[in-house]
């Protein structure tokens, strides 16, 4: 899937952050920086970077997943949302949670499609 400048700007400005964080937290640890500090940073580094799926997952289901619906291909469609969803459940059991943001999106656009997963 090709992205637009559009669909770039806001994975580049993610990653940008990312990178900022990453090298205040190499900057706090050979400065021998109090631990919580370093904790706080790369907990701020972590929940970046699910925000980073997040996006890139969500651009995936809106382009790819339409692509393949209006080239009439809904059973691919279909076996890739379901493989997203499978990944998200897979992940919700080993970190303990499940991010509501993309079970909404999954189920959303499940129900779009009258499937039954």
């Amino acid at each position: 899937m090709t992205r637009s400048a559009e669909e770039k700007a806001p994975l580049a400005k993610r990653l940008n952050r990312i990178e900022g964080q990453v090298r205040g937290l190499r900057q706090m640890a050979e400065e021998d920086r109090y631990f919580l500090d370093g904790v706080q940073q790369a907990s701020a580094i972590t929940a970046a970077m699910r925000e980073l799926t997040l996006l890139i997952i969500s651009q995936h289901l809106t382009a790819g997943v339409d692509f393949a619906i209006r080239d009439g291909d809904s059973n691919a469609a279909i076996k890739d949302m379901m493989s997203v969803l499978r990944a998200a459940y897979a992940e919700a059991r080993v970190s303990g949670r499940l991010d509501p943001v993309l079970t909404c999106k999954c189920t959303l656009k499940i129900a779009w499609l009258g499937i039954t997963p």
